[in-house]
C-alpha cells in the first residue's frame, strides 16, 4: 500500500507542477508511476470543468474561456507535455539521421520548429475551446486528459523506446 501512494507522490511530481511530498524513487515505486500518470488527467479535466461552470455562471466570453482553458493544462502539467511535443517537432522537422535528431531531443534549446508547432499546437487548442465552449458541451474535452494520459503511459510500456537508458526505460 504505501509503494502504491509513493506511486501517486511520484507520478504527480514528475508530470504536474502540483506540490505534493518527495518520496524515495525506487522501482517499485517508479513502476507505480506511470499507472497513475491517468490521475493528472483527472485533475485537469475537473479544473476544465470548473472553469467552465465559472465562465458559464458569469456570462464570460467565449475567447476568454479558451485561452484560459488552452492554459489550464500547461499550468498543471508545468508545461512537460508541450515541452516533449516541442523537442519532437524540432527533432522531426530536422530531417537529419537518428543520432542528431535524439541529439535535438536531448538539446534544452528552443528550435524555431518549436515555437512554431506550440504556436500552432495552443491556437487550435483555444479554437476547439471555443467551439467547445459555444456549443457548451465541456464534457468533450474532459475526458480527453484522462485518455491522452493512459494512452501515453501504454505506448511508453509497448512501444519500442528511441533511447535504450534514461527515466522511460527505468
Amino acid at each position: 500500500m504505501k509503494s502504491v501512494i509513493s506511486g501517486i507522490f511520484v507520478a504527480f511530481s514528475m508530470y504536474s507542477a502540483i506540490p505534493v511530498p518527495q518520496v524515495n524513487w525506487e522501482k517499485q515505486t517508479m513502476r507505480w508511476a506511470l499507472g497513475f500518470l491517468p490521475l493528472i488527467g483527472v485533475l485537469i479535466g475537473a479544473i476544465e470543468w470548473f472553469w467552465f461552470a465559472f465562465c458559464v455562471h458569469f456570462g464570460a466570453a467565449g475567447v476568454f474561456y479558451a485561452v484560459i482553458a488552452a492554459l489550464i493544462p500547461l499550468a498543471v502539467s508545468g508545461g512537460i507535455h508541450l515541452d516533449g511535443f516541442a523537442d519532437t517537432s524540432d527533432a522531426l522537422s530536422s530531417y537529419g539521421d537518428r543520432e542528431k535528431k535524439l541529439a535535438i531531443l536531448k538539446d534544452p534549446h528552443c528550435g524555431a520548429f518549436a515555437v512554431i508547432y506550440g504556436g500552432v499546437y495552443l491556437l487550435a487548442y483555444a479554437g476547439f475551446a471555443y467551439e467547445v465552449f459555444a456549443a457548451g458541451h465541456i464534457l468533450l474535452i474532459c475526458p480527453l486528459f484522462v485518455l491522452s494520459r493512459a494512452l501515453s503511459g501504454l505506448c511508453a510500456v509497448n512501444l519500442p523506446n528511441a533511447r535504450k537508458s534514461g527515466m522511460l526505460c527505468a
